[in-house]
């Protein structure tokens, strides 16, 4: 099952996984997504019937670029900040 997403201002297909290959990609548990699930914090996802939960694969991506690091100190915003530099050093070696 896919939708059309928009990622940077182009839209492309979103594809859907079940709990269990969320929790794989994201090297969680699933009862770890589904305490997510209950109390918040966790990726978006979609309930696509009485019991089936799916994640997109693109919002699976977010959520977790959402939360590198480049060191335990750092709030999260200071690690956009680094990440922003880091990144924008290596276009300019390109």
């Amino acid at each position: 099952m896919s939708v059309m997403v928009d990622v940077d201002g182009v839209y492309v297909p979103q594809a859907y996984v079940k709990e269990r290959l969320a929790a794989k990609k994201l090297c969680v548990s699933v009862e770890t997504l589904r305490r997510w699930r209950r109390v918040g914090g966790g990726p978006v996802y979609r309930v696509h019937g009485p019991k089936l939960v799916a994640y997109g694969e693109h919002d699976l991506d977010a959520w977790s670029d959402a939360r590198r690091r480049t060191s335990t100190s750092q709030t999260p915003e200071q690690a956009r900040e680094a990440i922003a530099i880091i990144s924008a050093l290596h276009s300019e070696e390109a």
